[in-house]
């Protein structure tokens, strides 16, 4: 891509804002949601059925319903299996409290259920639990340390209870029993970054990419890092991929939106900052930098727009209210720049001295 100069109009409300064109971090913490298992099937000889018939053993039956558990548990109340069984269809109803019931009992009848420990520990992370979940992960991982996955779960609950040391063990760990888990290395990557090791960050990526190339957020993250390090050309190609793979994810077109308003494409950017709006209303940052690529093309009214919906959606944000002063001063509207300069500063946001004084000059005015 051959970087283009932006327009004088985005220079000025990049400058006098104090913003820049990007903000290159993730918007979001890309992880592999954890999945519960599937029913177990590895011990349903003998269980008798509803009808009152022991069904026999090369059929292995397990039961479809929830109501055809309950009336096999009213005769076989000490059943393990049949209450991990039917917590896993009540997890698929959505019937979350019923489930945990289930996983729970199933546990009290065999505590090495190691299964049975992995899905209430999905549960507890699904309800922001992450101290309990901890506990069920790292019983599940005495039961089978081998399995690398475990690890990987852990390694979430780690991150989400703001422990990036023991996370980063447990990725390790994962991908020490795991060496072809490309989300490890993908989730790896990403505390590798945030920790400021983008060159282990990169070569994380790269491996995820390597062993699984159909994972949209290795492409994303690693484009991150390429356009931090201004290699634009290589940055587009991994967003422009990450898209590819996922049309619905919002953050990689607001991602592409960021190279496209840096190089100067300001119809790129705009067409990308509008998917992203599209898949994720809420996405302010996709609003903010839309509108300083409406701003570049002289549409203040549609850039004010912009900004005004920024600050609907996070009242605090004192860059929206800096942009949208910039939007008022090019429509020379400066009472209305005042008003959002001064909203700003109440909310520790200072717009660039630059741009204070330009204020001054054309408002005429001493503040």
């Amino acid at each position: 891509m051959k970087r283009s100069a932006l327009t004088s109009s985005l220079t000025i409300v990049l400058l006098f804002a104090g913003l820049s064109a990007c903000d290159p971090k993730p918007v979001h913490h890309p992880k592999t949601t954890p999945v519960a298992g599937e029913p177990s099937h590895g011990k349903p000889d003998g269980m008798k059925a509803p009808d009152g018939k022991v069904r026999p053993k090369a059929e292995k039956t397990a039961f479809t319903t929830v109501a055809d558990y309950d009336k096999y548990l009213v005769e076989n109340p000490e059943d393990p299996q049949a209450y991990y069984n039917r917590g896993t269809l009540h997890l698929r109803a959505g019937n979350t409290p019923s489930a945990l019931a289930d996983f729970t009992k199933a546990i009290e009848l065999k505590p090495d259920y190691q299964i049975a420990w992995v899905n209430r520990a999905v549960l507890h992370v699904k309800a922001a639990r992450f101290d309990a979940a901890l506990i069920d992960y790292t019983k599940a991982i005495e039961l089978d340390p081998t399995n690398g996955r475990m690890y990987f779960q852990r390694a979430f609950v780690y991150e989400k209870k703001n422990d990036p040391k023991r996370a980063l063990a447990d990725y390790d760990k994962a991908i020490e029993l795991k060496p072809d888990y490309a989300e490890a290395y993908v989730n790896r990557g990403l505390l590798q970054e945030t920790g400021g090791s983008e060159e282990k960050a990169l070569a994380d990526y790269n491996k995820a990419i390597e062993l699984n190339g159909k994972l949209p957020k290795a492409y994303s993250n690693r484009a991150r890092i390429l356009f931090k390090a201004k290699k634009l050309d290589e940055a587009l190609a991994d967003f422009s991929k990450a898209v590819e793979l996922d049309p619905q994810y919002a953050h990689g077109f607001y991602n592409r939106g960021l190279v496209y308003l840096t190089s100067g494409d300001i119809d790129g950017a705009i067409s990308d900052f509008s998917k992203a709006v599209e898949l994720e209303p809420g996405l302010t940052k996709a609003y903010i930098n839309r509108g300083a690529a409406y701003t570049a093309k002289k549409d203040f009214d549609a850039a004010g727009k912009d900004y005004s919906k920024a600050i609907e959606l996070e009242p605090e944000n004192g860059r929206s209210y800096i942009s949208r002063a910039v939007n008022f001063f090019n429509q020379q509207k400066y009472d209305e720049a005042w008003a959002d300069v001064a909203k700003a500063k109440s909310l520790k946001v200072n717009p660039s001295q630059k741009f204070l004084e330009a204020l001054k000059k054309a408002s005429r005015r001493d503040k």
